[in-house]
């Protein structure tokens, strides 16, 4: 999905927080912007956008995942679950080339923010699990996300960041 703000302003930027809304396939490292796939999932996003205002989500709750911990995240209307849909119609009516298999996203948490990422198998994975189990309520706050990207993930230099490909602005409303 796309980058956003707290509504409370802690975040520094537009582009500290990201929202995954669906994984188009598996990871591929050094993806560029003129790749053909890349192109055709972001015909696919301009077309699900249009007329949609800013998705506006609730954060509360953390979960454990098998590469780490997730903010769970909310909907607030209806906007976030039109986009998905959208997007899916978009790329069914494409050519059997361009279509991706089922989104992982789909099967598992709906809307998530990554908190942390494991670069390799967790220590202590049993007071992580207790972590989680003790903020599974927490009320995290509100965010808005003005835009929808497509992004890459790159692992340089111990970090995660998101790579974005393609952005669309959500402007209706």
């Amino acid at each position: 999905m796309a980058a956003g703000r707290a509504d409370d302003g802690r975040a520094d930027t537009e582009t500290d927080l990201h929202v995954t809304i669906c994984t188009f396939e598996p990871h591929r490292p050094g993806v560029s912007p003129t790749d053909r796939r890349v192109l055709t999932f972001g015909a696919a996003l301009r077309a699900a956008a249009t007329g949609l205002p800013p998705v506006r989500l609730v954060l509360r709750g953390v979960g454990p995942h098998p590469r780490g911990v997730a903010v769970l995240a909310y909907p607030e209307d209806d906007t976030a679950d039109t986009l998905r849909r959208r997007i899916d119609r978009s790329l069914q009516a494409g050519s059997g080339l361009d279509r991706p298999g089922p989104s992982a996203s789909r099967k598992a948490r709906d809307w998530y923010v990554n908190l942390v990422h494991f670069a390799a198998p967790a220590l202590g994975v049993g007071a992580v699990l207790t972590w989680c189990d003790d903020h599974r309520e927490a009320e995290l706050g509100s965010v808005v996300l003005p835009a929808a990207e497509l992004v890459r993930w790159d692992a340089t230099e111990g970090t995660v960041r998101p790579v974005p490909l393609d952005r669309v602005e959500l402007t209706a409303g």
